[in-house]
């Protein structure tokens, strides 16, 4: 994952969710500082007016094992669903 300021994370999701979703800064700056007191993130530059950001390693490894978890879920509500015969 690249390194990337604030305004560059907001628009990256909405361009890989079409537009589909999107953050807004007071939910993504929230965001951003939990998820550097959770050490998942780091500030990697600070000097000029955007600060910039990049995954740390513990970060990919979390964010891996919650879209395992998150799979699993959706299997078992899809499997929740076949069985009602409603999916």
């Amino acid at each position: 994952m690249k390194p990337k300021h604030g305004y560059l994370i907001m628009k990256s999701v909405e361009e890989i969710s079409k537009n589909t979703f999107s953050i807004g800064p007071a939910s993504l700056y929230t965001s951003i500082r939990k998820l550097l007191d959770a050490g998942l993130i780091k500030l990697i530059d600070e000097s000029s007016q955007r600060k910039i950001y990049m995954t740390t390693d513990e970060g990919v490894k979390f964010l891996k094992r919650d879209i395992r978890k998150k799979r699993r879920m959706i299997e078992a509500a899809e499997k929740i669903f076949d069985e009602r015969g409603k999916f």
